[in-house]
């Protein structure tokens, strides 16, 4: 089947629904962005909501929905909210605050929401937050900028891809999601980290712990897939097609 949606970015399931966030025909900084509810039975759209501008990645908690609002075509008008929709009645029932540009937001295995801001690429750096659904309340501000992350059981890794007045610099952590505390600036623990020119995507296999990042390497020739087991030594890397950026698991 095909759906159609207009300049799409994130997908996400929950029970017999996808939802999908897409920036609409925006170009300017007012017109907001929405989610669209796909039937997967059907593969047919069955519902529409509007939310902040430019949305981004979005998650699942009980029955709400909370979309990461960027309002990145906004320069220097980002948007800096979390929308938060009723999956009962598919509405947005209301906005919540956290940080300007916001991109990435996953919950971890009790429920909190780990929200990634990318700042305004100037004095306004970029940072992670904690978002509490109980209350809705940001409750931890970390000041690290987080590319893209994983989280499997308590430990959430994530890398960092920055562009300094020095040139660009990665690095790779973990933070432990009970104790809200960063737990290593490194989890690759081999060196080979220094294979990776640029890190573009990650995610954790929930069964044995390993850690896959993808490389994008130039963003125009064939990228590359390192997989670390859980120690953070490298098991086996391949070669991919052009800027490898997502992994999903299959486990039969």
């Amino acid at each position: 089947g095909e759906i159609k949606v207009q300049n799409c970015r994130y997908i996400n399931f929950h029970k017999d629904y996808a939802y999908i966030t897409s920036y609409g025909g925006a170009v300017g900084a007012s017109q907001p962005g929405y989610v669209v509810k796909v039937d997967t039975n059907t593969l047919q759209i069955v519902g529409t909501v509007y939310v902040g501008k430019q949305p981004e990645e979005l998650e699942v908690v009980g029955d709400k929905l909370y979309v990461a609002n960027s309002g990145g075509y906004s320069y220097p008008d980002y948007d800096n909210t979390v929308s938060v929709i009723d999956l009962t009645t598919f509405t947005e029932i209301k906005k919540i605050p956290v940080g300007i540009n916001l991109r990435k937001i996953k919950k971890d295995d009790t429920g909190k929401l780990w929200v990634t801001s990318r700042g305004n690429f100037g004095n306004i750096p970029a940072k992670t937050y904690v978002l509490n659904p109980q209350n809705d309340l940001v409750i931890k501000e970390f000041n690290i900028p987080v590319s893209d992350f994983s989280i499997v059981e308590n430990r959430l890794y994530y890398f960092s891809y920055e562009w300094t007045s020095a040139g660009t610099t990665s690095s790779y952590g973990i933070i432990n999601t009970d104790t809200l505390e960063k737990t290593s600036n490194n989890f690759i623990t081999d060196g080979t980290d220094t294979k990776i020119v640029i890190p573009y995507g990650i995610a954790a296999n929930p069964i044995n712990g390993d850690v896959f990042i993808t490389d994008a390497k130039d963003y125009t020739s064939s990228g590359e897939l390192f997989c670390y087991n859980k120690f953070g030594k490298l098991k086996w890397k391949v070669k991919t097609g052009d800027i490898p950026g997502h992994l999903t698991f299959l486990n039969k």
